[in-house]
């Protein structure tokens, strides 16, 4: 009996509130209660802010925890603390200072921070990419559940994602000094200078970081375009998945088609259904308006067993345009079909005024 009670005294402090709880008396915890969670799984460098959604988990007192949501001041509303700032910190800084906080009201302040419910995120990308502008993106969560505690892990959007996003770089863009730039708690403005030359081709991934919230990317003008290294950019993910290319003229299917990224112009003819029996394949003509309103065009003559190449097949951009044009033997055709439409429809006519006699 002595020794019964000298283990439930040994159990009292873990689970008693300095001050008089409102919320009645904790239950004692059993080894089954002891959940276990993947603090590796709840280490983000992710900053909270207005919207996102919060599973707050007070081990020694359960009856606290529970979901919070961060208000549209950056701030919480917590028991016993009222409202506190959790703006501008990560996960695992707003633990710290809850632990901190809580010490006086209890008297194993034992508590987990975890995002719930991601905001969404949006970053602006400016300069040299195809559809520059402000660009929303929901993170995609990862619940990792050990012993029955959720932690949540957000994978969230980056710089090449975000360029891909904003339909990928122009020809003239220039990938060695591309600047990042972020809003600190403080109020200061940081900027930095990524280099996407080396992400694609030494594989340096610290020049693709992970973009916050209000994040801005500016693309500047090369001072010389290098279409050799652009067609090398362009098949990379820095490009978007799909484009869309209009083929008009003597093609079997004309209109609007959907092809990969950087897909050359015989893929796209193939895909239009192939060149009509009127088509010219020696005139092709590619149309593609530039980002300062100028048009670029250029005549090609499309072989089919041409490999893909920058002058005699180049890789397609989103929006361009391709005019197959008729052959001088088409128009001639087409010509004289045209000069005796007249006398067929006359002389349909007249079998049929002898059939009808």
């Amino acid at each position: 009996m002595r020794r019964a009670l000298l283990s439930l005294m040994a159990l009292l402090p873990a689970l008693t509130l300095s001050q008089p709880s409102c919320w009645g008396r904790p239950q004692v915890p059993t080894l089954s209660d002891n959940k276990t969670f993947s603090l590796e799984a709840a280490t983000t460098e992710y900053t909270i802010g207005p919207g996102d959604g919060l599973l707050i988990t007070y081990f020694t007192v359960p009856e606290l925890s529970g979901s919070r949501s961060v208000l549209p001041d950056g701030t919480l509303s917590l028991p016993l603390l009222g409202s506190i700032r959790a703006q501008g910190l990560t996960a695992d800084q707003l633990t710290t200072k809850l632990t901190e906080l809580y010490r006086p009201y209890l008297v194993r302040s034992n508590i987990s921070v975890t995002i719930e419910r991601p905001r969404p995120v949006t970053v602006t990308v400016s300069g040299e990419v195809n559809r520059p502008g402000p660009y929303t993106t929901q993170p995609i969560q990862a619940v990792v559940a050990t012993g029955g505690v959720p932690s949540v892990v957000t994978n969230r959007i980056n710089v090449s994602s975000a360029i891909a996003q904003a339909g990928g770089l122009t020809e003239a863009s220039n990938v060695r000094n591309i600047t990042l730039i972020r809003q600190m708690p403080d109020g200061q403005t940081a900027r930095r200078r990524l280099n996407l030359w080396a992400l694609i081709q030494d594989g340096d991934v610290s020049q693709n970081p992970v973009l916050q919230d209000g994040d801005a990317l500016l693309v500047p003008r090369a001072e010389a375009v290098n279409l050799q290294e652009y067609g090398y950019i362009a098949t990379s993910n820095l490009s978007p998945e799909t484009i869309d290319v209009q083929v008009v003229g003597e093609v079997i299917k004309p209109g609007t088609i959907k092809l990969k990224g950087n897909a050359p112009m015989t893929v796209a003819l193939q895909a239009a259904g192939g060149l009509s029996n009127l088509a010219d394949p020696t005139r092709v003509e590619l149309l593609r308006i530039n980002r300062d309103g100028t048009v670029y065009r250029k005549v090609i003559d499309a072989k089919v067993e041409q490999a893909a190449d920058n002058e005699k097949n180049p890789p397609l951009r989103d929006q361009d345009m391709l005019i197959v044009r008729r052959s001088f033997g088409g128009e001639l055709i087409t010509g004289i079909n045209t000069g005796l439409g007249p006398l067929t429809q006359i002389a349909n006519i007249f079998v049929l005024f002898r059939a009808l006699r």
